[in-house]
């Protein structure tokens, strides 16, 4: 993808979207306890969401220079476009008009200022409580991939969620694999 592209890339992000939700592909507004979305591409209009937001959003910062976070701040990147996306630890170490060298994990990388802008969403270092819930979420994922629910007819069905959740709570956990 090059530069002319990643950044008409950026300009479909609407101004006020405050978070990005990278499993439906929408742009997500958060107003206290009221949520609305709108999809990323072909949406034009607010949609309300129902119940409490979702606990995937990742947050746009928009604090932080379009997105990045300043030098020598220890938060987390993900990159969504991967094809198994995860959260790396991340800290820019030198920021310039042209480039940008980050410590990913264990290694350095080089990018671009526009690549890191859009490419790429950062989110401060969890909390203990909020890495648990995360681990949580993740883990009642697999357990509905694994009952063969994700992708079934019964997907969007949230009793499915609510029981996966129930016996993640009562201990049920995935053997290691030996």
């Amino acid at each position: 993808m090059n530069e002319e592209e990643l950044e008409r890339r950026a300009q479909l992000e609407p101004p006020d979207a405050t978070h990005y939700r990278p499993k439906t592909c929408s742009w997500v507004l958060v107003e206290g306890e009221a949520w609305y979305y709108r999809l990323a591409v072909y949406g034009r209009e607010w949609t309300l969401g129902s119940g409490p937001p979702p606990s995937d959003l990742v947050p746009l910062h928009k604090d932080w220079d379009h997105a990045i976070p300043p030098v020598g701040l220890k938060c987390e990147a993900l990159w969504p476009a991967d094809s198994d996306p995860q959260w790396y630890p991340f800290e820019l170490l030198y920021l310039s008009d042209f480039h940008a060298i980050a410590q990913v994990g264990d290694k350095e990388a080089c990018y671009t200022p526009s690549q890191l802008k859009l490419q790429v969403r950062f989110r401060p270092l969890l909390a203990p409580e909020q890495r648990a819930l995360q681990e949580r979420d993740e883990a009642v994922d697999r357990m509905l991939k694994v009952a063969g629910i994700t992708g079934s007819a019964f997907a969007d069905d949230p009793e499915a969620r609510v029981w996966a959740a129930a016996l993640y709570d009562d201990g049920y956990r995935r053997k290691a694999d030996e």
